[in-house]
């Protein structure tokens, strides 16, 4: 296993009009659902993604830096390091989703590993494989992707109480 592995994204350039509506409803979820990400809402802020915790940002910019889409086109690329938490992957993977079932941004985003070899995040054990390399608790994040929508609930039996006396027998 690699001391420090990172978790790469490159988005290829795309059609704003079709891009922006997706990658800005994502934000305002992520916002919403999630106290460590700077809650800023300011209309001309380039920071979309801001995590108070770990310091981890992803803006939108004319210079050509990591982490940084640009504003004409959306293309740009970035690393994510075990420092930057789980919830910038997470972001990431709900993203690809998400655009994947639009037909012209399918294919748009890649997602690949400090080596180059292309990750695939379709579902929860693709994400669990991924979460593991870099180091994160499973359990913890498995919970903020159902609250943000990435996978459905686990119905926790064991954690349901009630006052009504158990019919089973």
């Amino acid at each position: 296993m690699i001391d420090n592995p990172t978790f790469n994204w490159w988005m290829k350039e795309c059609n704003t009009a079709s891009f922006k509506p997706v990658l800005l409803a994502l934000v305002a979820e992520f916002k919403t659902e999630f106290k460590a990400l700077n809650k800023s809402t300011a209309p001309d802020s380039r920071v979309l993604f801001e995590n108070l915790d770990t310091g981890y940002k992803l803006e939108i910019d004319t210079s050509i830096q990591d982490n940084q889409f640009h504003p004409d086109n959306f293309g740009g690329a970035g690393e994510i390091f075990h420092k930057d938490g789980h919830l910038a992957i997470l972001f990431f993977a709900s993203l690809a989703q998400r655009i994947n079932e639009v037909p012209d941004l399918a294919e748009k985003l890649t997602l690949c590993d400090e080596q180059g070899e292309q990750i695939s995040l379709n579902d929860w054990s693709d994400l669990k494989i991924e979460i593991k390399r870099m180091g994160f608790n499973p359990n913890t994040t498995r919970i903020d992707a159902e609250a943000i929508g990435f996978v459905d609930a686990i119905i926790r039996l064991d954690q349901l109480v009630t006052n009504e006396p158990k019919m089973f027998f």
